[in-house]
């Protein structure tokens, strides 16, 4: 959350009432921002100069620490939500306090005014063709009669400084130039060219720079200049964006500075804004932000002056800022159960009206219109009004109640599963290994097979075919071809890559666990002793076409084994253990046992049919002794014998264990032709579903690995590796 520093008593002269910290720590509080800490000017600045000091003995520079004589002035630093960017300077603070508090009826109306002297007065940016490759949009403003003090140019200055920061994203996004309009001509031009051609005086120096002795300077000057961090987002850029005015003078070489001849002052009067940058919607926002803020310092407040944006190639035009209000609608039932309140609409629209935004209810009293101003990009859906409703009525206020139902969560089926086979893996005594998402071209493909693999030349290029001109990617510094084992794409699908790497080491996202699992090894060898046994259970991600954002993550365990020998038994084992666990046996095993179980079956019946045959014959016999023997021995003959188990049929009997042999998935092995592991040392893992009537599914694959895989590694061991899609086991 960005923190805003404020003069108390500036403060409260623009809020028209005073109060105490505690009182005005309950406000923020209440309105939804929170007072981190109470200080004073001269504190502030002896922590900055600390700062300075510091950074300066860092870069070998020779500082004095003596502290400089600051005021006591009281400073409330004010935390503000993230997405609150009209709360960003003391104005837009005590703006929006003052309709809470309802010391003002409403909040202010915006209004983009026409220039004075008609069409022809009109401000222009004419952008070429040229800024598209670069930074494409442009907009600008004019404040008119602006009266700075010391303390508002000072608030100017720092919430041009905290949007750079904040939506501007450190300036790649959006970049603010200011410029006193009185010492410049209209139409202004945006162009994007060589640095050599751009000649200038930049803000703050006495000395003429083109674009690169300007860069060079900045990368070079000690101490550290502000602007070096921003040097990287358009240095290695073959044109650089730049504003001219009528007479060819340098306003601004966006985003870097600005010119020294166009500095706004505290006697400046008309400001002329232009924002570049790389998103259209936050542009907009920027700009709103900025002249709405300040545009009550002007000679008519709150109204802001047009400029006219048009594209030097195609003609179309489009007129900047635009400050009309963003209408929502809400339903009052939504907003009451949400809340857990309830209030009629009339009072909704005036709790809306003290968060600065008009509403009107419907004749039916059941929909709420809502106006929101152009300072509210935060809003985005009923869900916000609600919010603010809520933050109107006060949280306090809202009855504590009891969930009407119960839920308890748990674990995803996924995780459940993974959880399971680390504590398995674990027992077996493998280590876990927490490796990057992030590999090389290198890493994950040129170093996984022979050295001379015929198969798929992989166009490593194309990532970079949607960076901006100038913004290569580091993918085509590559000198040779990759040349992929067609088995590999089959496998693990296209990779997902990223169009502008910082480093080599960082190109796609992984889409095997090995490599990284084979980097934790090359880089821990000698500190532990062999054999040396790593896992890692975790996410690769490869394009797939079937889903809505083109991509999917796969959960997957790979396990490493290192050693004189290879260890393929232990690797093996393991592998039967991750199929035991999961229900999953080995199908020559079942089809055998189940075979066992069918002899059994057929001896035990061919058994009971034998017996019964003798019994009979038996009791046949017995029958006909009886009827001799007389009338007492007939009636013992034809009591019932006893019911006794045979205890050989017992034996044979079905266990609960056997009827796990009985159903479920088996699994199969067939030898691999997995280019990373040695032929004839190497098999698929296939799973068979049980009354599937599909071909078997390959869930994994494992063996020794190829030597020409463990050099390009540097490791001078046998290894044995294991990689197994979890997934197929939910």
């Amino acid at each position: 959350m960005p923190t805003v520093n404020v003069n108390r008593s500036l403060l409260f002269g623009l809020l028209g009432k005073s109060m105490s910290d505690s009182e005005f720590d309950d406000l923020c509080f209440a309105y939804g921002i929170e007072l981190d800490a109470v200080t004073t000017e001269s504190e502030l600045a002896g922590k900055l100069q600390k700062e300075s000091v510091e950074a300066k003995a860092d870069a070998g520079a020779a500082a004095s620490a003596a502290p400089s004589s600051g005021d006591d002035a009281v400073v409330y630093k004010i935390e503000i939500p993230a997405n609150r960017y009209d709360l960003l300077c003391v104005e837009g603070i005590a703006r929006a306090l003052r309709v809470f508090l309802q010391i003002e009826p409403k909040g202010p109306v915006y209004k983009v005014a026409p220039p004075a002297g008609g069409d022809a007065a009109q401000i222009r940016i004419i952008q070429s063709a040229a800024t598209r490759s670069i930074r494409p949009y442009v907009v600008g403003a004019v404040l008119r009669g602006v009266k700075f003090t010391p303390a508002s140019f000072a608030s100017f200055i720092d919430l041009q400084d905290k949007l750079h920061q904040n939506i501007g994203r450190k300036r790649t996004l959006v970049a603010i130039g200011t410029h006193d309009l009185d010492t410049i001509r209209a139409p202004f031009r945006y162009e994007a060219l060589p640095k050599k051609d751009i000649r200038f005086v930049p803000l703050a120096e006495t000395q003429e720079f083109n674009g690169e002795e300007l860069f060079q300077y900045y990368h070079t000057k000690q101490p550290p200049s502000h602007l070096k961090p921003y040097l990287y987002i358009t240095e290695h850029s073959p044109v650089q964006p730049v504003i001219y005015d009528a007479d060819r003078r340098v306003c601004s070489l966006p985003p870097i500075i600005n010119g020294e001849h166009s500095k706004i002052t505290l006697q400046t009067t008309n400001v002329f804004i232009e924002c570049t940058g790389t998103d259209a919607t936050k542009l907009s926002v920027t700009l709103n932000q900025v002249v709405t803020m300040f545009a009550q310092y002007c000679s008519a407040p709150f109204e802001v002056e047009s400029v006219l944006v048009v594209d030097e190639e195609t003609g179309a035009t489009k007129t900047t800022p635009n400050l009309t209000c963003t209408d929502f609608t809400a339903e009052v039932d939504y907003i009451n159960s949400a809340i857990g309140i309830d209030i009629t609409g009339e009072q909704m629209v005036d709790y809306l009206r003290k968060m600065s935004m008009e509403a009107v209810l419907s004749d039916n009293g059941k929909t709420l219109s809502v106006a929101v101003p152009p300072t509210r990009s935060d809003v985005l859906h009923a869900a916000d009004l609600m919010e603010d409703i809520a933050i109107s009525y006060g949280f306090n206020k809202i009855t504590k109640t009891l969930p009407q139902c119960y839920t308890q969560g748990k674990f995803q089926a996924l995780n459940a599963l993974t959880d399971s086979v680390r504590e398995q893996v674990a027992q077996a005594g493998f280590n876990e290994v927490l490796t990057w998402v992030l590999l090389s071209y290198d890493d994950n493909y040129r170093f996984m097979q022979p050295k001379d693999v015929q198969g798929v030349t992989l166009d490593i290029k194309s990532a970079a075919s949607n960076a901006p001109a100038g913004q290569q990617s580091t993918s085509q510094l590559l000198d040779k071809p990759l040349v992929v084992h067609p088995y590999l794409l089959e496998l693990q699908g296209r990779p997902i890559t990223l169009s502008n790497p910082k480093s080599l080491d960082f190109q796609l996202v992984r889409t095997t666990l090995l490599p990284g699992l084979l980097k934790a090894l090359a880089n821990n060898q000698g500190q532990v002793n062999l054999p040396i046994r790593l896992f890692e259970v975790g996410d690769v991600g490869f394009q797939d076409a079937s889903t809505d954002v083109g991509a999917r993550n796969q959960r997957r365990l790979g396990a490493l084994y290192c050693d004189l020998k290879s260890g393929f038994e232990t690797i093996q084992g393991l592998m039967d253990r991750i199929m035991l666990i999961n229900g999953v046996r080995f199908g020559p095993a079942v089809t055998e046992h189940r075979a066992h179980r069918a002899r059994l079956e057929a001896k035990r019946k061919a058994n009971e049919a034998v017996a019964k045959k003798a019994a009979a014959a038996a009791a046949a016999a017995k029958a006909k002794a009886a009827k001799k023997a007389g009338p007492a021995a007939a009636a013992a003959a034809a009591a019932p014998a006893d019911d006794k188990e045979d205890s050989a049929a017992a034996a044979e009997e079905e266990s609960p264990a056997d009827a796990e042999w009985a159903e479920g998935d088996t699994f199969t092995l067939r030898q691999s032709v997995h280019p990373s592991f040695f032929p004839g040392r190497r098999a698929d893992i296939l799973l068979h579903r049980l009354g599937s009537a599909g071909p078997p599914i390959v869930v994994g694959q494992f063996g020794i690995l190829h030597p020409d895989v463990l050099s390009q590694f540097q490791i001078p061991y046998v290894c044995s590796a294991l990689e197994i899609n979890l997934e197929h086991f939910l």
